[in-house]
């Protein structure tokens, strides 16, 4: 198990806040499981959550950490272009003459909406005025990964009609509460609005559209599992309801249900469409895939 000397920084801290400020991420439920196991330690005594820490203290917990990614940098509104190409260049991860793919970072949305900031859309328009750059799909604001944008008309008609045929394979990473009983299986339960919030998605409401996500686990991680997701429709929120729905939110997840973490933990990893493979390199928050 890892260990950290606590440094001045440190001095009278809870320990669950100053592993925080390191850059280390806890589930309140394994703090107290792992206490009670005796592998969250404080010179080499059995400690809590709530332990007070002396500079000097050798703090020593599980391997299984989830790290606190950066805060966005993206926080204007408005961008000169050279602003707004030098943020697109950085995120971006593939570009041909039809299309550019991005690394999106959680917390910035795809499309402009009510109280976003800035947006995808948004950083096109300000980098390249005089072109009809279009995003082809859309993932959540909280979810990192992979997004394409098409650099004509003709290369969005193309991407819609390849996303409507279903012929766009899609490949997300989540890390998701507890340990799977069936390490891999097809998940087909249909999704659309709920009776009771619009903005919220469930199994049972109304225009409810086939939703189907095939699963598997690569990893388990003491109360958390390490998880690929293969979306084979595009419902919206559909990998976080069906998850959840499973029993098995993803963390990070206040809409359905996930324990609590410092971000959403979903990340769109691979897309393969035509002669295209792309992948997104995996946000250093998310654990090793073994």
């Amino acid at each position: 198990m890892p260990s950290i000397i606590v440094d001045a920084d440190g001095q009278g801290s809870r320990l669950d806040r100053f592993l925080r400020r390191k850059d280390y991420y806890f589930p309140q439920s394994l703090f107290e499981k792992w206490s009670r196991q005796k592998k969250l330690l404080v010179n080499g005594q059995k400690a809590k959550a709530s332990t007070r820490l002396n500079e000097g203290d050798e703090l020593t917990f599980p391997d299984n950490a989830i790290p606190i990614p950066p805060p966005l940098e993206v926080t204007k509104i408005v961008y000169t272009e050279e602003e707004a190409r030098e943020i697109l260049r950085k995120m971006t991860i593939f570009e041909d003459d039809f299309i550019i793919a991005i690394n999106k970072p959680t917390g910035l949305a795809s499309q402009g909406g009510t109280g976003q900031r800035t947006s995808v859309d948004a950083i096109c328009r300000a980098a390249y005025p005089s072109k009809k750059y279009r995003l082809t799909h859309r993932i959540d604001l909280e979810t990192s990964g992979i997004l394409l944008i098409a650099k004509s008309l003709k290369s969005a008609s193309n991407m819609t009609q390849a996303f409507r045929e279903r012929t766009v394979q899609k490949t997300y990473i989540a890390v998701c509460d507890g340990i799977f009983d069936i390490k891999q299986d097809t998940i087909n339960l249909p999704i659309g609005h709920c009776d009771e919030d619009f903005e919220s998605m469930a199994t049972q409401g109304y225009d409810i559209k086939e939703a189907v996500t095939h699963y598997k686990v690569l990893r388990d991680m003491g109360e958390m599992s390490l998880v690929e997701l293969s979306p084979k429709t595009g419902r919206t929120h559909q990998l976080r309801v069906h998850m959840s729905t499973l029993g098995h939110p993803i963390l990070g997840d206040k809409k359905y249900g996930g324990s609590q973490a410092p971000r959403l933990m979903l990340h769109a990893w691979k897309i393969h469409f035509e002669n295209y493979e792309i992948e997104a390199d995996i946000p250093k928050e998310f654990p090793e895939m073994a």
